[in-house]
């Protein structure tokens, strides 16, 4: 039996060498920015589990267009190794493969679907919280139930392509899952003729957002598989025929878009802390832009926005409350409070439900404190669903405000440290 180099083992520069690895992943090809090359991303892997991202430019994607295909294994021979610039290698690791009309690639008839799907460390959806706004790049599998029309928006001097697929997991569970640009033109076109058979989506490389809650994003590297060949996905399918008339009901009933809590969990003790404790800690400066393109051709979206006092026993602070959370904080969709705006004569009551106050626990985005605009610092990003804020299931330390407010112009509220 032939005996083959592992990826680890082969160095800048070398050549004569022979890797037998297993396409794992592939991304679609991809127009550079600021200029007419084209590249594509696959990621290949070892029998040992062992992984490296190679590149392939221009000539050299058609090339192997039919040759290297997802899952497939091959005898891959001579390509070009290369060091990763500095900048790069949180992404792309210190070591990357470039594919030319140099490489030599024999594909072989082995197959590594164990291998492949035991690499993936797939984040349930409850648990993405723990990475919202963080660097981490996470694994998620789910059915694509719904996908949403692709919409245009300006970032800087950019423009992208956004398109929103909605996922569910074996809880009836759903989230978000943002595709930017060139997943727009091929992975969401595929989901989207598919959409009727319930895709198995697999995702990797993705951000976790606090976009509308809890949501997650491509990045430049992730990599989108639809119903591939994993133990995970044949079980996931399984799920869904049993479950198909509920799945199609909720679909139907759309309760996703505007839900009337926020599927996450308490935070443990530990992690609350109170206002006074929240104003003397440091803030982050963010910039923001705007979502919606200036030009003329755009479509504008309506988006709720609300301005709350959140109090507890320390004291109290301004916060704002932007997109769903706001919409499901008023229980009144962004529609209907354009529609009240635009209306002199109607009142907020007849739109916005009267409600008692009561205590909820707030996850809260620090902004600048130090900024000289009107914007409230703080920006509430979720609130718990409301078996959870029983005042029975509440941490020990939080405590009843001694005083209260009308709703909604004030509702009392406990924070967290984001």
């Amino acid at each position: 039996m032939a005996e083959y180099k592992l990826i680890p083992d082969i160095k800048p520069g070398e050549s004569g060498w022979t890797v037998k690895a297993v396409v794992s992943e592939k991304c679609s090809p991809t127009k550079a920015r600021n200029s007419p090359l084209k590249y594509q991303h696959i990621w290949l892997m070892d029998p040992k589990g062992n992984k490296v991202q190679a590149t392939l430019f221009d000539s050299s994607i058609t090339a192997f267009e039919d040759t290297l295909l997802l899952h497939k294994t091959y005898l891959i021979s001579n390509a070009q190794v290369k060091e990763t610039a500095t900048y790069y290698r949180a992404q792309l690791g210190h070591i990357r493969w470039t594919i030319n009309a140099k490489t030599n690639i024999v594909e072989v008839d082995e197959q590594f679907n164990s291998l492949l799907s035991s690499t993936y460390n797939f984040i349930s959806f409850e648990n993405l919280q723990r990475y919202m706004d963080t660097n981490a790049e996470i694994s998620i599998i789910g059915i694509a139930v719904d996908i949403f029309p692709k919409r245009v928006i300006q970032i800087r001097d950019n423009q992208s392509t956004v398109q929103d697929v909605i996922l569910m997991n074996e809880r009836f569970e759903t989230r978000m899952l943002q595709m930017w640009d060139n997943f727009v033109a091929n992975e969401c076109n595929t989901i989207h003729n598919t959409i009727t058979k319930k895709p198995i989506v697999v995702s990797n490389r993705l951000r976790v957002t606090s976009f509308n809650g809890i949501s997650v994003s491509t990045k430049m590297n992730s990599s989108i598989l639809i119903n591939p060949s994993f133990e995970q996905v044949v079980e996931l399918k399984h799920w869904l025929e049993e479950n198909i008339i509920t799945i199609n009901d909720i679909v139907t009933r759309k309760a996703y878009i505007f839900p009337t809590s926020t599927t996450i969990s308490c935070p443990p003790e530990e992690k609350l802390i109170n206002i006074k404790q929240l104003q003397h800690m440091p803030s982050v400066n963010e910039t923001y832009f705007c979502r919606f393109c200036k030009h003329n051709y755009a479509t504008p979206t309506p988006r709720a926005r609300a301005i709350v006092q959140l109090q507890d026993y320390t004291g109290s602070i301004t916060a704002s409350i932007i997109g769903k959370p706001a919409e499901t904080f008023l229980n009144c969709p962004a529609t209907e409070l354009m529609k009240q705006s635009s209306n002199e004569h109607m009142e907020s009551s007849s739109t916005i439900p009267a409600t008692t106050p009561r205590e909820h626990i707030v996850y809260i985005k620090a902004g600048n404190i130090e900024t000289t605009t009107n914007k409230p610092p703080y920006e509430v990003i979720f609130i718990l669903d409301s078996h959870l804020q029983d005042d029975n299931q509440l941490p020990a330390n939080i405590t009843q405000p001694s005083t209260t407010h009308e709703a909604p112009k004030h509702v009392d509220k406990k924070q967290k440290q984001e």
